[in-house]
């Protein structure tokens, strides 16, 4: 049940197929065999590369070298030897001797342990004799193994893909390529959670077989995706398992049906270099010579569709020769059909005319060979089984009733009980609930004196700030007044400008703390946030020119209008400029931007300052409200601008946010449109 122009019908993977496949954790004498399991696989890896450098004959000495001298040889080997010769006699075709060692597999497995501790390795068995009785057209005997596999499987997830995978390969062989890609794109989900080496080469297969589906159904961006998962999926695994020649094959396939994909939607330009690498990497395996022949075949049909008869003779040559030596319906159907455009072109229309007639007729024998698999509805099939498996499991579920019936009793007494005892709970919480009433009487009463505090403390901030304000007013008026004096020394100078800073900055402090305690009405009307913004920076650059920096403002031409409180955002573009002002250097830019978009207008205030410096997690508004840190000429923050900035933005239906580097560091506000806003 092999696809010839894909890779799970080369030689080489049904070598890889022939092991069981994944580590499980046994209990009991299961235990004790598993153990070796991975030194056996490498034990059939070994033999996989003695095949292919050496030949089969001596990778089959070796083998049975090794199954009659290692000391380490127990069942879970002999299981493993049965799988590879089963697989080896049906590589070659020969399914009745194929299958004298698949029916060994089973009673082999019932002396290591049960299905419920080897689930993948029964469920293996069950596939590997489904897959004979499908080569032999015996489709009701493999439906029922495969039925068996999936059944024992349970949630075990290789043995998932394994049922996935042969799902895949019978839709494919029907002609349902959507659906067969469909199924094998499910199987390499499970693949990719196993790492053992067989599961990593099948793996690869999936993701080109999934490729190879789609291109089949005429979904050429799927096929191509999937394809390049494969490639760079074998690459990496070439790379990583340090078995390059094992891999290389599989590459070379994956290459050939990527470029048939493209010869099948048009693309021949693209379609001819990979069929030309493909070629190049299989056609010197002698495990590898039929895929290496299929692609020539693709390639001599691009070269006659392109009229291009001197490159197309020399591989009629190679084909010819090929199918002579290895014959075969399939091979015979593709040289005939090769044949007659190939002498059309030649303008030799009789031998044209009969080859097209001989292609014909050999194509009718193997459509009529394949007419039972066409006409086999696989679900139905596997529903009509799981039907059976259904009537015996209700013939044994109508001789449990009794005890469904003892059960039954009990569970109403044992709610009687319970219902007694939510009563007596009841009774007792009841008394609880009044108890925390009272408790809860007492906290409200303990809450309005909190409250009663709090109002009372904010009420002396307010005027202890509000009397502070006109002092030290008058400290930075005589400040000010005092720096114009002639006379002063430098010393007495900066005295005073630090003096001045301190107040100015004392000042804001008191100007922050009223303001965040004032109750206000939140007025909101249409605002012009273009002119809002023009105006603001205006105002704003007498404070930033004292630091000889440059305030640079890109507005848009039309207006932009938000449903706001006017005295609010000023607050907001002030302190964000004023900011921007403190942590950056002299003679630096700050920006100020307005946008809009989808709805919202957005304003970014930009500085080329200190940044903000953090390691692990970005400290968040609030966090940075409060860190207090001191400008770059040793300006003091108090921690509250930011946090009243916050809280008018969200009271606007909008948000705030910073990105920072060592560049500098950009701040962010977003409100609603006037017609957007709620």
């Amino acid at each position: 049940m092999f696809l010839r122009q894909n890779i799970f019908n080369l030689k080489l993977v049904r070598f890889f197929l022939v092991f069981s496949v994944l580590f499980v954790s046994c209990e009991k004498e299961s235990t004790r065999y598993l153990r070796n399991e991975k030194y056996f696989d490498d034990i059939m890896l070994n033999i996989i590369e003695i095949k292919l450098q050496k030949g089969a004959k001596k990778a089959y000495l070796a083998l049975d070298s090794i199954k009659q001298h290692d000391p380490e040889v127990n069942p879970l080997f002999v299981f493993k030897y049965y799988r590879f010769m089963s697989g080896e006699y049906f590589s070659l075709g020969k399914t009745d001797s194929s299958i004298i060692f698949a029916q060994k597999l089973l009673p082999i497995l019932n002396e290591i342990g049960s299905p419920e501790e080897l689930p993948a390795y029964y469920s293996l068995a069950y596939y590997t004799l489904s897959d004979i009785y499908y080569k032999q057209n015996n489709f009701l005997e493999a439906f029922k193994y495969l039925y068996m596999g999936k059944q024992v499987s349970g949630v075990d997830h290789v043995a998932l893909s394994e049922y996935n995978y042969r799902i895949g390969m019978i839709l494919y062989r029907q002609g349902e390529y959507l659906l067969a890609a469909r199924s094998f794109k499910d199987a390499a989900e499970t693949y990719q959670k196993d790492s053992t080496f067989e599961r990593i080469y099948r793996h690869q297969e999936v993701l080109a077989n999934t490729g190879l589906g789609y291109g089949r159904a005429h979904q050429p961006d799927s096929a191509y995706i999937w394809f390049q998962k494969a490639i760079n999926y074998i690459d990496a695994m070439a790379l990583s398992t340090n078995r390059p020649a094992l891999f290389l094959g599989a590459k070379g396939v994956v290459l050939g049906n990527w470029g048939q994909v493209y010869a099948q939607e048009g693309e021949l330009e693209k379609a001819i270099p990979l069929l030309k690498q493909s070629i190049a990497i299989n056609d010197t395996s002698a495990v590898l010579a039929d895929d290496a022949f299929s692609q020539k075949i693709k390639l001599a049909r691009i070269y006659i569709q392109k009229q291009q008869l001197n490159l197309t003779k020399p591989l009629m040559r190679d084909i010819e020769k090929y199918k002579t030596a290895h014959p075969s319906l399939g091979a015979e159907i593709d040289w005939y059909s090769l044949l007659s455009a190939f002498a059309e072109l030649e303008g030799d229309l009789t031998l044209s005319l009969a080859s097209l007639k001989k292609a014909q007729t050999l194509k009718d024998a193997y459509l009529e060979q394949k007419k039972p698999l066409t006409y086999t509805n696989i679900v139905q099939q596997l529903r009509i089984i799981e039907n059976r498996n259904n009537m015996l499991f209700l013939q044994r579920n109508n001789q449990q009733k009794n005890l469904y019936l003892f059960l039954t009793v009990v569970l109403v007494l044992l709610t009687l009980i319970i219902l007694a005892l939510i009563y007596f709970n009841w009774r007792k919480s009841k008394k609880a609930v009044a108890n925390l009433n009272v408790l809860n009487r007492r906290i409200q009463l303990q809450a309005q004196e909190l409250m009663a505090g709090n109002a009372e403390k904010d009420r002396l901030m307010r005027v202890v700030a509000h009397d502070l304000r006109n002092p030290i007013g008058s400290v930075l008026s005589l400040s000010r007044l005092l720096q114009s004096e002639t006379g002063l020394s430098n010393n007495d100078r900066e005295l005073l400008i630090l003096i001045e800073r301190s107040a100015n900055d004392a000042l804001l402090l008191i100007k922050e703390i009223l303001e965040s305690h004032q109750k206000k009405q939140n007025i909101k009307q249409p605002v012009n946030l273009r002119q809002l913004v023009e105006e603001s920076t205006m105002v704003q650059r007498f404070s930033v020119d004292e630091k000889q920096q440059h305030l640079t403002t890109n507005l848009p031409k039309g207006e932009i209008e938000v449903y706001a409180n006017r005295e609010h955002l000023q607050r907001v573009l002030a302190n964000l400029i004023s900011n921007a002002s403190k942590f950056s250097p002299e003679k630096s830019t700050i920006y100020v931007d307005l946008t809009s978009k989808a709805g919202k207008a957005l304003i970014c205030v930009k500085d080329e300052g200190i940044g903000i410096s953090h390691t692990g997690r970005q400290p968040s508004i609030e966090e940075l409200a409060f860190q207090n840190k001191s400008g770059t000429k040793g300006e003091q923050s108090f921690g509250m601008g930011l946090a009243i900035c916050k809280k008018i933005i969200e009271d606007h239906k909008g948000r705030i946010w910073y990105q920072s580097s060592v560049n500098g560091t950009s701040f962010y506000v977003e409100i609603p449109l006037a017609d957007h806003a709620v």
